[in-house]
């Protein structure tokens, strides 16, 4: 049986069928046996689904337990919330006599008359390893980047069309 057939079938269970359609699969359904047999399982699922729902209270106890949480109460109790306000008075008495201790002692260890530290640096060598830089592209622009404290020298060159803007 085709898929066609299938949908004729489902048609006609369903009450769609019309006119020669409706006759068609009639003299169907006295041939050919697994079209019976295919439309009596259609009227089973049928039945199946229209009875589903005709009893929600008997539900699974999984679904029971599903409602429950749906319907109890969430979030915090207010008891639970009244530690916060604690926390944070608290927090703020230490922060304050943090700052009481502090101010006093804020100046101790600081000397009043700084005299100036000499520091010397090593001294830098400088490399000027890069005197020219020649290209065969006409109107190129070469960018030299000389690192000191490594010694390293970088050479890039943008050709003309790219270094328009520069």
């Amino acid at each position: 049986m085709n898929e066609l057939t299938r949908q004729k079938l489902a048609r006609w269970l369903d009450h769609e069928s019309v006119g020669d359609e409706a006759s068609e699969i009639e003299a169907l359904l006295k041939a050919d046996p697994e079209a019976r047999q295919y439309l009596e399982d259609l009227q089973r699922v049928s039945r199946a689904l229209s009875t589903t729902h005709l009893h929600p209270s008997r539900g699974s106890p999984e679904w029971k337990q599903v409602r429950n949480r749906l319907t109890a109460p969430t979030g915090p109790s207010p008891r639970e919330l009244i530690p916060f306000p604690r926390v944070l008075a608290a927090m703020a008495a230490i922060l304050v006599a943090g700052m009481i201790l502090w101010l006093p002692l804020r100046d101790r260890g600081v000397r009043q008359d700084p005299t100036p530290v000499e520091v010397s640096l090593p001294p830098v060598e400088v490399h000027q390893s890069v005197e020219m830089v020649e290209t065969d592209l006409v109107g190129a622009t070469s960018i030299v980047y000389l690192d000191q404290p490594s010694g390293w020298t970088v050479v890039w060159v943008i050709p003309p069309e790219e270094g328009v803007g520069i």
